[in-house]
């Protein structure tokens, strides 16, 4: 394999990651410019390729509008209603 495919495989592969973390810790961030990348695309003049990626790459807006606190308890994280997560160290016997 070639130097240059490494690299962008390897790439491709860190800004994946990258991404998924940004998603994860700054979900507001994540989603002002997941939009902006959207909106950037889907604008006037631009092919039928570039609106359709556009539309496809534009962020699903929240139900709740609220963020945390809302009482969605999606991500567990809410103190209102939070779920309920499994103990690895704990073993349920049967029988």
């Amino acid at each position: 394999m070639s130097d240059s495919l490494q690299l962008l495989i390897v790439g491709l592969i860190v800004a994946v990651c990258a991404w998924r973390a940004i998603k994860r810790y700054a979900p507001k961030t994540a989603w002002r410019s997941q939009a902006g990348l959207s909106y950037f695309f889907e604008r006037k003049g631009r092919p039928a390729w570039s609106r359709a990626f556009g539309h496809w790459l534009r962020p699903t807006e929240v139900a709740t509008g609220d963020g945390c606190g809302s009482g969605c308890s999606t991500c567990g994280g809410c103190a209102t209603n939070p779920v309920e997560k499994p103990n690895p160290l704990h073993i349920r016997l049967q029988g």
